[in-house]
């Protein structure tokens, strides 16, 4: 190696050993918290409610201005008001088209902009699903909202849609 090289080579082989000591300490201490760790062992409010979901896997979560907290699952999209779940999917709403959620948003006027995996983009607004007709070639990977109101809408097939009112 040659001149400034070979200078931070040696304070790199001198820094590994300090830095892999302090790796090794942490995992030792972490190890045994996650092991034997509960839910009493915990400074927070822990509850579990992996029954009560139709699927196992949540793909997308949001909290709406309400205090619902939404999950979308492959399995259907799921509303729980901090005592129950409620699930709608393709069979018990009909505006949804699917039950495979993958995007959740909620804009500033409260609707919810509903990306399915197979289905396009859903819409809760007024306490009623409807379809938007869009995205039925990929999954919604992005949703924002711009300072004048407009949701903007990104597909994985590269569609961009802007949506006002």
């Amino acid at each position: 190696m040659q001149g400034g090289a070979s200078k931070h080579w040696h304070v790199l082989r001198r820094a590994w050993i300090p830095l892999l000591t302090l790796v090794l300490w942490l995992a030792r201490v972490a190890a045994p918290a996650a092991e034997g760790a509960t839910a009493a062992d915990s400074p927070f409010l822990v509850d579990r409610w992996e029954d009560d979901l139709p699927q196992n896997s949540v793909i997308a979560l949001t909290q709406t201005r309400d205090g619902h907290l939404w999950l979308g699952t492959l399995g259907g999209l799921v509303r729980f008001d901090g005592l129950r779940f409620e699930v709608f999917d393709q069979g018990n709403t009909p505006g949804l088209g699917s039950g495979r959620i993958v995007r959740l948003f909620e804009d500033s006027q409260g609707r919810l902009w509903i990306g399915t995996a197979n289905a396009g983009i859903a819409v809760l607004a007024r306490g009623r699903f409807a379809s938007t007709g869009l995205g039925q070639a990929g999954q919604l990977v992005g949703a924002c909202e711009d300072a004048t109101g407009g949701v903007w809408l990104y597909n994985s097939d590269g569609q961009i849609w802007q949506v006002r009112d």
